[in-house]
């Protein structure tokens, strides 16, 4: 996801649609937060996954 908004960017730059500097300026805080990735979050349908299997697995042990 992140490669398709820094390509989304470099076209929006290359075709004008910011030009200024103060409008580069205002990119580059989100453009930061999105390259850094101390927020990201794992995602919450593999971790409900991972408990099921794991239900699935104490249900199936003490059935045997």
């Amino acid at each position: 996801m992140r490669v398709q908004v820094l390509r989304l960017v470099y076209c929006l730059v290359n075709y004008g649609f910011y030009g200024s500097g103060n409008s580069l300026q205002q990119l580059l805080e989100p453009l930061m937060n999105l390259l850094d990735g101390t927020r990201d979050l794992p995602f919450p349908s593999d971790r409900g996954l991972c408990q099921q299997l794991e239900f699935l697995n104490i249900i199936t042990r003490s059935s045997e």
